[in-house]
């Protein structure tokens, strides 16, 4: 049977509408997506994965009648943080839409739990049945399957936006599926990552070969309050390599070792080049952090002369035996390691 020439123009435009409508469906339920948390989470769990759950009508004392101070995770503290402030004007705003609200933004202190883990629906039923299982909250674990990391980090990402957080797409920790919770602890009155003293146990939980050099003999402060990680890391991800927070590694060190920066009338290299190729940053078991002791660390780049002797009581060529020389440290003579503005700093001896 042959269809006229106005019946397959007319299918024709059917398909290409139907198409259209499609993608924009389906842009739309993306959009939605990325801006509405409590469309990911507001779902029947396990039962009816479409059927929408209904937000408790007391708030946080719905949850208190179980999660108390006697539970085996501690909840009470929350309130001691601006995440569990009971006041508006206290209590960050949120972009999810609360369903008891008519405002399009909602303070913390009128959705309390369930801004963040969504509505309580079944899981807040006093009496079950025998045999049927209390529906799971989203508990920001990871262990849940029912919930991907992008959807729980979603959550958080809801509400925090800006340039501390900017670089977060795509980043290493992100594409490591690093959840904001395996970081951040929201419950504490205090956020253990957020403080110069709790860093390193928290980065440490991951990065145990940097936390473990902390504890030799030369190290940096931290972990003692006057030094973080985060002074020369920015874990939201950052432009430069190892997530520095400045350009390169000689320009996170000059932050603040700003006089090894030079221009130096005589300058040392390596020193320009990379302040690691001597220093190990996260710690040493030699002075000043160098990765090896002199005149062993030195003789890797200087082989002919008579940095040959340094590791022997032999003397300086063509001069008398030194004890300098015996005690085998290059730096007894070349004080100014580092570079050199003195007119005769040429051997950075001054």
């Amino acid at each position: 049977m042959s269809l006229t020439y106005c019946q397959l123009i007319t299918s024709h435009a059917a398909i290409v509408l139907g198409a259209m409508l499609t993608l924009t469906l389906s842009l739309s339920a993306n959009a939605l997506e990325s801006v509405d948390t409590q469309a990911v989470l507001a779902i029947e769990r396990p039962a009816s994965p479409t059927a929408k759950a209904k937000y408790s009508r007391k708030g946080a004392d719905t949850c208190l009648q179980c999660h108390d101070q006697s539970a085996t995770f501690e909840v009470m503290a929350l309130f001691k943080t601006r995440h569990g402030a009971l006041t508006p004007s206290k209590s960050p705003d949120t972009s999810a839409k609360n369903p008891q609200s008519n405002n399009s933004k909602t303070s913390l202190s009128q959705g309390q739990c369930e801004v963040c883990h969504g509505p309580i629906g079944g899981h807040g039923k006093k009496r079950l049945r025998k045999g049927v299982s209390r529906p799971a909250m989203l508990d920001f674990s990871g262990q849940q399957s029912q919930f991907s990391t992008r959807q729980i980090n979603q959550v958080c990402s809801n509400c925090h936006q800006g340039p501390q957080i900017g670089h977060w797409q795509g980043s290493m920790h992100q594409q490591s599926d690093t959840l904001c919770s395996d970081c951040h602890s929201i419950h504490n009155k205090l956020d253990p990552v957020s403080q110069a003293d709790g860093q390193l146990a928290v980065c440490g939980k991951c990065h145990g070969a940097q936390k473990h050099l902390n504890a030799r003999f030369s190290k940096h402060p931290i972990g003692k309050g006057k030094m973080a990680c985060s002074d020369c890391h920015q874990s939201h991800d950052s432009d430069s390599e190892h997530l520095l927070v400045a350009e390169s590694i000689n320009d996170t060190c000059y932050l603040c070792h700003g006089d090894k920066r030079g221009p130096f009338l005589w300058p040392h290299e390596p020193v320009s080049e990379d302040c690691t190729l001597c220093h190990n940053a996260h710690g040493s078991n030699h002075a000043h952090l160098l990765k090896q002791r002199a005149p062993f660390l030195c003789q890797q780049c200087h082989g002919n002369g008579h940095a040959d002797f340094m590791t022997t009581n032999s003397s300086i060529s063509g001069r008398r035996p030194s004890a300098f020389v015996v005690g085998k440290s290059c730096s007894n003579c070349h004080s100014s390691v580092h570079g050199s503005n003195h007119p005769s700093g040429a051997q950075l001896q001054r």
